[in-house]
């Protein structure tokens, strides 16, 4: 019978400390001889024999691996054993485990798998525990069996435990991972008017906010084209504020991300800028005498940001000093309606708040006619005359005086061409003239025309003595006479008895002489 050898370890089973296995030989007639054994070489599941040995004490496994150990006896008869087979199985590391993603790293949305590794043994299973609390302070929930990616739909700081087993039963040291989650976009605040027109330099700042997650970065980009049409440069990073200083109508695009990667939405932004000043025009005639109403419009006008109030205020004192009433917000036409000479103040305002100068032109306003006087005597005879004409104008003033002649010396009137009056006319031969005159003033105005006769007479009239007799020497004496004038009529007799006293008789044609 041969003998037989049998090992006291376990035979496949893993452990996790050193092995020693003791051989132990047993023949039940002529005893055991010797005991044998041979040491696989190759830790692996493979198998790569050294050579036998015999047998004397335990045999000890100290190193991790799958190990297989052969064994027999011989007897004292040289009775051959069979070879048995052992294998021992040692494994004294713990398996590992990894999670995907990044530890303590802002994420917008977190997925976690985790992974173990067993470089003997093999992983038996995995476990991992989530943080309740989203904030920084950590509250555990109970341990669970891994079986899929970990998901973490919350925004939150969440700490996430986690190990694995391995088939030997090495547990592995505890890993604490940190899931930072936050999917909430970080938002951008600015400084500067949106939309509004302004009349200086508009220095921009951008700051940045975010929920949980800090802000990683702000970028924006600017408008090139300041009409309203729109052409953008490239995106700029923010580092600091920036300055719009020409005159337009500018868009700014911005927006920030934050360390989770969550990009804002783009915001945008208008900045409206306008340094030149709006100009009013008005529809009047500076400095021109009118001689109707004026009614005076006024026309703002700008370039960029467009007129936003037209003010104007009026000379009170219609005399050539100038007197200011209140500024007044205009609405529609001025009207001046009383004569005078009156100044007129305008400016506007436009929406950027540039003050346009302030213009001053002045109103003529002359509504009456001129009047134009004479120093003769109308219809009264004189043996020659020089006339003055005189123009009176209370507002603009004159500005020449006409005037024509009658051509014909009898009662019936024939005129001659109007003339510009320049001095005094004559008038020295006999007869009966018309003349007309009238004036304009500065304004335009023309007075009515005025008619006057002037009645020349230098011819001598002639007397004749009617008596019969011019002898006599009665106490008193009738003298009788008649006049007559080529020209008009006898206005007045004188009688003189001696040609030293003169006498007016009147328009009796008799005398007494007593």
């Amino acid at each position: 019978n041969k003998a037989s050898t049998r090992g006291d370890g376990r035979n496949g089973g893993w452990q996790t400390g050193a092995v020693s296995v003791a051989l132990t030989c047993s023949d039940l007639l002529s005893g055991c001889s010797t005991t044998r054994y041979r040491l696989d070489t190759d830790a692996s599941s493979t198998i790569s024999y050294g050579s036998w040995l015999t047998y004397s004490s335990a045999v000890s496994f100290n190193s991790d691996g799958n190990w297989a150990l052969d064994f027999n006896s011989t007897d004292v008869a040289g009775n051959v054993g069979d070879i048995n087979t052992h294998f021992v199985l040692l494994d004294r590391v713990a398996p590992s485990t990894s999670g995907s993603g990044d530890n303590n790293t802002w994420r917008s949305s977190v997925s976690v798998t985790l992974s173990c590794s067993d470089s003997n043994s093999g992983c038996s299973s995995t476990k991992y525990r989530v943080d309740s609390s989203s904030g920084s302070s950590v509250s555990y929930g109970s341990w669970t069996t891994y079986s899929g990616a970990i998901s973490f739909p919350i925004d939150g700081n969440w700490a996430l435990d986690f190990n694995s087993t391995d088939v030997a039963g090495n547990i592995e040291t505890t890993n604490t991972r940190f899931v930072l989650v936050d999917a909430t976009l970080p938002s951008t605040a600015w400084d500067g008017n949106n939309g509004s027109w302004q009349n200086f330099n508009a220095d921009i700042s951008l700051s940045c906010s975010s929920s949980l997650s800090p802000c990683s970065s702000t970028a924006y980009r600017l408008d090139s084209d300041g009409s309203t049409a729109v052409s953008y440069g490239a995106w700029q990073t923010y580092s600091s504020a920036f300055t719009v200083s020409s005159d337009g109508n500018w868009v700014v695009d911005f927006n920030s991300t934050n360390a989770a990667g969550n990009v804002e939405t783009t915001n945008t932004r208008y900045v409206l800028i306008e340094r030149v000043k709006p100009t009013t025009r008005w529809n009047g005639f500076d400095g021109t005498w009118l001689t109707s109403v004026a009614s005076i419009s006024l026309t703002c006008s700008d370039a960029n940001s467009g007129c936003s109030t037209t003010k104007y205020r009026v000379d009170s004192n219609s005399a050539s000093g100038i007197s200011y009433g209140s500024w007044q917000t205009y609405s529609s036409a001025v009207s001046f309606v009383s004569d005078g000479n009156f100044a007129i103040d305008f400016n506007s305002t436009d929406s950027a708040g540039n003050i346009g100068d302030t213009n001053t032109h002045f109103v003529l306003v002359d509504t009456n006619k001129p009047s134009t006087r004479w120093d003769g005597q109308g219809g009264v005879w004189g043996s020659s005359y020089s006339i003055t004409l005189t123009c009176s104008d209370v507002t603009s003033g004159c500005s020449f005086t006409k005037y024509r002649i009658d051509t014909g010396a009898t009662s019936s009137i024939s005129y001659g061409a109007w003339n510009t009056y320049s001095s005094a006319l004559s008038f020295a031969s006999d007869g009966n003239y018309a003349i007309d005159f009238n004036s304009s003033d500065v304004a335009g105005n023309v007075g009515d025309v005025n008619t006057h006769f002037v009645l020349v007479d230098s011819s001598l009239p002639t007397v004749s003595i009617t008596n019969s007799v011019f002898s006599t020497r009665d106490t008193s004496f009738v003298l009788t006479f008649s006049g007559s004038d080529v020209n008009g009529s006898i206005a007045k007799y004188w009688v003189s008895q001696d040609s030293v006293l003169w006498i007016d008789n009147g328009t009796n044609t008799s005398y007494l002489f007593a």
